[in-house]
């Protein structure tokens, strides 16, 4: 595990206080440092970024707490975790969610062999006896099939 360094602590502190105005790059700094053995570089940078976004936190001290902002964060490498990916081998399915993967609907469709269904058989005349009376019972026009 990398671990925020000091330089990478002050960058990110200036960028969380630049993007959210209200809280000052100092504080900022401190909360990361409260924060780095929470997790990798990549995790407290998300987390802060997170942390940042959220108008209810008031200061950058939540940074370093327990809350969403680290659920949310992740580790280097362990890359986005909003879904499960598609496990059909291949590149064009890992961007696609299990079970709605275009890339899946994609290969069925290229499997079909476009063969049309086949006309459905003529009705025999038995069954169109039959149908006839009860249109005859019930005052609707009698039907000829072929």
């Amino acid at each position: 595990m990398t671990r925020i360094n000091r330089k990478q602590a002050h960058a990110l502190a200036a960028l969380v206080a630049a993007l959210r105005t209200d809280w000052d790059a100092p504080g900022v700094l401190e909360a990361l440092s409260d924060a780095r053995d929470r997790g990798d570089v990549f995790r407290v940078a998300h987390t802060a970024l997170y942390a940042a976004e959220t108008p209810t936190n008031r200061t950058p001290a939540v940074i370093a707490l327990a809350g969403e902002h680290w659920a949310r964060g992740r580790d280097v490498g362990t890359g986005d975790t909003r879904f499960e990916r598609c496990d059909v081998p291949g590149d064009a399915h890992r961007s696609f969610p299990k079970g709605r993967c275009g890339a899946c609907r994609a290969d069925e469709l290229a499997a079909d062999d476009h063969t049309p269904t086949p006309a459905p058989a003529p009705i025999p005349a038995d069954y169109t006896g039959g149908a006839n009376l009860v249109r005859q019972a019930a005052g609707l026009p009698i039907k000829e099939h072929p």
